[in-house]
């Protein structure tokens, strides 16, 4: 017998048993302004790493944050390489800072694994990784307009502020919440410096209901100062159609202005420059809201604009408007431990404005637990409507507001005009 044979039996050998991956940890929390999101994939079935090298591909797959609405960086088939010996390897996803609080902070989309081609005795056992994008805690993400739930027409205003350390507030973001009383065909000042200068047409909202009676923000008007020229860019509740100038416009990026319309979803985005050369950016949402009829208890949606500023922290002391003159200005509170009406307030905080153009004013307010948006932040209340009188420690008479003169002061002629009490705009620019 001049030949044997020898059959080397390799199929027991622990490198060549089927090696199992997936995602640990299978869930991920990062904000927008995070930039990007890491998530890692394990070898579950060898503790002392890969046997072998393998290579896998990943994608991601939309959720409630979509690619379409610019939340996330999609991946489509990129390469993981795992070499011998590695337990663990990642791969990141980058996410979009859109400057927009969303509805809903907690959107997410999923990180999928898909074998690359060829490869044998891979098996996934955790193929899919979510990762909730939560823009709670953006802190850019303070100031808002809303229609509240009150019967006589006051949209309700809330700043992003600071507070006395000393003071127990619980949640660690607080707005400044003041009414504003809007007139049906009138127009206001929101913001407004030497450069840009923004108005709001009040209309009263129609409703089935003959026991309300709700002024609402149905157009934006802002006029902003480019690297050449003004621009007057409107935008209509209605489509949340938007024009520059007069002409309509979807999106478009000109002369340091951006104006983008996202007509699936009802919002605009406008960047402007502001006077302390950065871009002051605000969004404009084309809303239904609920309210609720007073005497049958029945609720029904309205229509409105929501104005929200994202950006613009560069809001100087030139700032007015009824939004402008707070975005900047610090705001403290403490507990109030007075008299008022011959009786103690335990449950009043005394909120003391100091805006550098005037001298510092302090009202006794009450806190609520979440703002009219029903947003889970400490709403400080300055109005007289909903929370009773509102008063300034140093005279107990009430007071309309925290806004410097009254709300009045701050009416204008038209959806572009630049002339109230308190402007500040300087024509001669445009």
């Amino acid at each position: 017998v001049p030949r044997a044979t020898v059959t080397i039996d390799d199929t027991s050998e622990p490198e060549c048993d089927p090696i199992t991956v997936g995602y640990d940890p299978v869930t991920y929390v990062t904000t927008e302004s995070d930039g990007s999101v890491t998530l890692t994939v394990r070898v579950f079935s060898h503790p002392g790493g890969a046997p072998r090298p393998f290579t896998l591909a990943i994608n991601t797959q939309d959720g409630t944050a979509t690619v379409a609405d610019d939340d996330y960086v999609p991946v489509d088939g990129e390469i993981i390489q795992f070499n011998a010996g590695d337990v663990t390897q990642t791969h990141t996803i980058g996410i979009n800072d859109d400057d927009e609080c969303e509805n809903d902070p907690n959107e997410n989309f999923f990180s999928i694994i898909a074998l690359d081609s060829g490869i044998p005795d891979i098996i996934v056992t955790v193929p899919r990784a979510t990762v909730t994008i939560d823009d709670t805690s953006e802190p850019e993400c303070g100031l808002t307009f809303f229609v509240n739930d009150t019967l006589t027409g006051d949209p309700l205003l809330t700043v992003p502020i600071w507070t006395n350390p000393t003071v127990e507030l619980g949640d660690p973001v607080e707005s400044l919440c003041y009414e504003v009383h809007g007139e049906d065909g009138s127009y206001f000042n929101l913001i407004s410096d030497e450069c840009t200068s923004v108005n709001a047409y009040y209309q009263e909202a129609v409703t089935p209901s003959p026991n309300i009676n709700l002024n609402v923000v149905t157009q934006i008007g802002v006029m902003a100062r480019g690297d050449t020229a003004c621009w007057n860019i409107q935008v209509d509740l209605d489509g949340c159609n938007t024009t520059i100038n007069g002409g309509l416009s979807l999106g478009t990026d000109f002369d340091g202005i951006s104006v983008k319309r996202y007509a699936t979803s009802s919002r605009v985005r406008i960047s402007v420059p502001n006077c302390g050369d950065t871009m002051l950016v605000m969004w404009v949402f084309c809303r239904a809201g609920q309210v609720e009829d007073p005497v049958t208890w029945d609720y029904f949606d309205i229509r409105f604009i929501r104005f929200v500023v994202m950006r613009g922290l560069n809001l100087n002391e030139q700032s007015h408007g009824l939004i402008g003159q707070f975005w900047n200005v610090p705001v403290t509170v403490s507990s109030y431990t007075g008299l008022f009406g011959g009786a103690e307030r335990s449950d009043d905080y005394v909120i003391t404005v100091d805006h550098p153009q005037s001298d510092p004013r302090s009202f006794v307010g009450l806190k609520y637990s979440v703002t009219w948006e029903f947003e889970k932040r400490v709403c400080y209340y300055v109005g007289n409507t909903q929370a009773g009188e509102l008063s300034e420690v140093s005279d107990p008479n009430p007071n309309d507001s925290v806004i410097e003169g009254d709300y009045t002061d701050y009416k204008v002629d038209s959806l572009f005009a630049t002339d109230f009490k308190f402007s500040h705009f300087d024509g001669n620019r445009c």
